[in-house]
């Protein structure tokens, strides 16, 4: 006899798309507002450009992500910036973007907004090249620190990786300066680093929750909650946003509510999902089964560290272990070691992506993996059959591979892709359940 447990919504859910809707009505009317708005790759380090107080910051992949859900408005997007001669696997994210940008239509609405500067970091090969022609193509200024892919993140606070990055970190506020004619104000700077760190440590605690038998938040579930973690980090209101959910997840925790109303099946998924098919990840709820999460939706936004057992864990917060940022200096020199240190599995050498995984799967309680062969990302797609062999020799546990693209439909097959995820689920014995 199957296990019932009790589910219901989250109360936070709808904070989240209000804080997104925000955000870009914010970017709107930064302009208007006498703001200083810059666009780039989201993992830009976007908290050393607070200091420069009124800002606002259009991130690549998130508003690619969006276009992404609107499949009309993304082939259109893709085939005007095709049509300058550029190829169909270059990064989906970017050709969503530079789409929209040549049709001129803001998915939120009215025309493109326009740019003050491009800001950016290399967390990929395309990636440096590319945020150079956006730059070009939106007439701005093109900012760009160059972050040290380190194999083994555990070994990247090396002094001289810190001094390295924080210098990059200073002659880019005083690029921008010159841009832009404005002051620079370190205590914005200081408090923008503590907002971030916090609320990165607070996703670690929350995602900490899903450890737990009922699973109180599915993976599709955690990518709207990590919106206000993509377009806001470094605000106040989104340290607070989290301390809320994270006092709901105890809460869920602690009354047994569950993501699924019936669990017999924890699956892990491998890399960003096909973000016009979010859907795809609710289909294995017939079967008992439940997406805890990926390693994009619970390692690359975090602080999680290795702990002296052995064990993942959450990082320190800086605030609540009184590390004091006294000075500019001070500030970017802990934000330099603590962004090369953040672990995120996409921007790691193969080893380091199979160990993290390997702590999913043995911390979280995985019975399988997923992996994503996507052709939206040149980066999350190599090594991809290394870490399922890895992870599968390492610890036995059962693996499959689906194809897709995170942006573009052209490269997916939902009845393909829901065939062969079924498939794998009946494979392990699991059959629907009959209401």
């Amino acid at each position: 006899m199957q296990v019932k447990y009790p589910t219901k919504p989250f109360e936070c859910w709808q904070k989240a798309k209000e804080m997104r809707l925000q955000n870009y009505k914010d970017i709107i009317n930064a302009k208007a507002d006498g703001k200083l708005l810059f666009a780039g790759q989201r993992g830009a380090p976007t908290e050393v450009m607070a200091g420069f107080g009124d800002i606002e910051f259009l991130g690549m992949n998130d508003y690619a992500a969006s276009v992404a859900h609107d499949p009309p408005m993304a082939l259109e997007a893709f085939e005007r910036w095709e049509a300058k001669g550029y190829a169909r696997d270059l990064c989906a994210y970017w050709r969503c973007f530079m789409g929209s940008v040549l049709t001129d239509h803001f998915y939120f609405g009215g025309q493109f907004p326009k740019i003050d500067f491009v800001f950016t970091q290399n967390a990929c090969d395309t990636n440096g090249k590319c945020q150079l022609l956006m730059a070009e193509t939106l007439g701005a200024h093109y900012v760009m620190v160059d972050i040290p892919v380190v194999g083994d993140y555990k070994q990247s606070n090396k002094p001289y990786y810190v001094d390295y990055v924080a210098a990059q970190f200073n002659k880019a506020i005083e690029k921008v300066s010159r841009i832009s004619g404005r002051k620079y104000d370190d205590e914005k700077l200081i408090e923008a680093v503590y907002n971030r760190c916090s609320a990165e440590v607070l996703w670690s605690e929350i995602m900490m929750m899903n450890q737990v038998t009922p699973c109180p938040m599915d993976m599709k579930a955690q990518y709207t909650f990590l919106v206000p973690l993509l377009v806001a980090k470094y605000k106040p209101e989104t340290v607070t946003y989290y301390q809320g959910l994270k006092q709901e997840m105890e809460a869920r925790v602690k009354e047994g509510i569950s993501a699924v109303p019936t669990e017999r099946f924890r699956l892990l998924h491998h890399g960003a999902p096909p973000w016009h098919s979010l859907r795809f990840f609710r289909v294995p709820q017939a079967y008992g089964a439940v997406f805890i999460g990926s390693d994009f939706s619970i390692i690359q936004f975090a602080a999680f560290e290795e702990k002296p057992n052995g064990a993942f864990g959450p990082r320190e917060d800086p605030r609540k272990v009184g590390v004091k940022l006294r000075n500019r200096e001070e500030a970017l020199r802990f934000f330099a070691e603590w962004y090369i240190q953040r672990g995120a599995s996409t921007w790691c050498g193969a080893k380091t992506r199979i160990d993290h995984q390997l702590h999913l799967v043995k911390e979280w309680h995985v019975d399988g993996v997923v992996y994503h062969v996507d052709r939206g990302c040149e980066n999350n797609t190599s090594g991809v059959l290394e870490s399922k062999i890895g992870v599968s020799s390492a610890l036995n546990v059962p693996t499959m591979i689906y194809e897709g693209n995170r942006g573009d439909t052209r490269d997916w097959s939902e009845v393909e892709s829901i065939d062969r995820l079924e498939s794998f689920l009946e494979s392990m014995g699991l059959k629907k359940i009959k209401d």
